[in-house]
């Protein structure tokens, strides 16, 4: 193994064996990623972050978009259906709405991942998607293509044309404007602290409250 293969897996194995529960696998690409820099976008020939991890380092488990220590946990410590055990609040707008149950940090990497897209390839739904979802892929993060699909109709719907290469906050507004559209629409009661959390939410962190 090259030294710098060796660098993320130790790096991985740290943070897993330390951790006190299964973790989200971004923060665990990340971790890989700042020990070896080079392993992005190709991630040492495996093409994405999950090829990679069970390839290099075979002693942890993943599924779920989690990773984890196998010798102390299992797929039943991860956390709600489709492993996000989101808030009281974001789940009743994912009920209400039904926008896709991600995080913020999920959130923050589909958006500007489909910002940097239209950026550098003309907008093609189909192909839009399909490069965005491996990009997410690629990022370390279980985002499906249904999601996708879901924000790049949402964003199209409320208006935005994908095909101006809107900067990444112009697609984070149109995107939060539309889901809180979604709420209102549903008849959601929703203070002005409730409206900025979603609207932090949605937009993965990049409107601020």
């Amino acid at each position: 193994e090259t030294p710098a293969r060796q660098r993320a897996r130790r790096a991985v194995l740290r943070l897993v064996r330390a951790a006190d529960r299964p973790l989200n696998g971004g923060a665990v690409a990340q971790a890989a990623q700042k020990a070896e820099p080079d392993l992005v976008p190709g991630w040492d020939g495996a093409g994405g972050f999950a090829s990679w991890l069970s390839r290099t380092v075979p002693e942890v488990a993943a599924a779920s978009g989690f990773v984890w220590d196998p010798s102390r946990f299992s797929e039943a410590d991860l956390a709600g259906p489709g492993g996000v055990d989101l808030p009281p609040l974001q789940r009743q707008v994912v009920d209400v709405t039904d926008i896709p149950n991600l995080p913020t940090e999920r959130y923050r990497v589909l958006l500007t991942a489909l910002a940097e897209d239209v950026a550098a390839h003309p907008f093609d739904r189909p192909e839009t998607v399909r490069r965005v979802h491996d990009a997410c892929q690629t990022a370390g993060e279980p985002i499906g293509r249904a999601s996708v699909n879901n924000v790049v109709a949402g964003v199209s719907y409320a208006g935005l044309d994908l095909a101006a290469r809107p900067s990444l906050r112009k697609v984070a507004e149109t995107w939060a404007d539309n889901v809180v559209g979604l709420c209102r629409g549903a008849r959601m009661e929703l203070s002005g602290h409730d409206l900025a959390a979603v609207r932090s939410w949605v937009s993965g962190g990049l409107l601020r409250r």
